[in-house]
C-alpha cells in the first residue's frame, strides 16, 4: 500500500480504548498505598487491528467490553474483587488483560493509571 507520498509501503494499525473507575485497594509493596484508600483507576486497551484496504479493522466492541469490566470493581474493593492478588497495577492491568483477551483475541496490552502512576501489561500476539 502507498502512503499519500508513495513512501509508506505498509501501515500497522492499533486502536484504544480508556475507560475510568472509582476503587479502593491497599497495596502491601508500596508503603505509601499500605492502608485501604480509594483511587480514580484509567484503564487504556490497545488491539493490533488488520489493514484491510487502508482501514483499520478489529476494534469492534472494545470499549464496550472494556466498559463491562471497568463496572465491575466500580465501588467496590479490588482485594474483594481478585482475590489472592496484592491489588498492585501490575495486577490489576494483568487481571484487565486476561479478562479482555477472552473477548478479543488481538488485544496485546492493557496500561492501568492512577494519580499519574502507569503500569503496562503486554502480551504477545500470535
Amino acid at each position: 500500500m502507498g502512503g499519500v507520498w508513495g513512501i509508506i509501503v505498509s501501515v500497522d494499525f492499533i486502536a484504544a480504548a480508556t475507560t475510568t473507575f472509582e476503587a479502593s485497594h491497599t497495596d502491601e509493596t508500596e508503603p505509601a498505598c499500605a492502608r485501604l484508600h480509594g483511587h480514580t483507576w484509567t484503564v487504556t486497551a490497545s488491539v493490533r487491528c488488520v489493514n484491510v484496504a487502508g482501514k483499520a479493522k478489529g476494534a469492534q466492541g472494545l470499549r464496550g467490553h472494556l466498559v463491562s469490566i471497568a463496572a465491575e470493581l466500580n465501588g467496590r474493593d479490588v482485594g474483594a474483587m481478585l482475590p489472592g492478588s496484592d491489588q498492585s497495577l501490575q495486577e490489576v492491568a494483568t487481571w484487565f488483560l486476561e479478562r479482555l483477551s477472552a473477548q478479543h483475541d488481538r488485544v496485546f496490552e492493557v496500561t492501568v493509571d492512577v494519580a499519574g502512576i502507569a503500569i503496562t501489561a503486554r502480551r504477545e500476539l500470535r
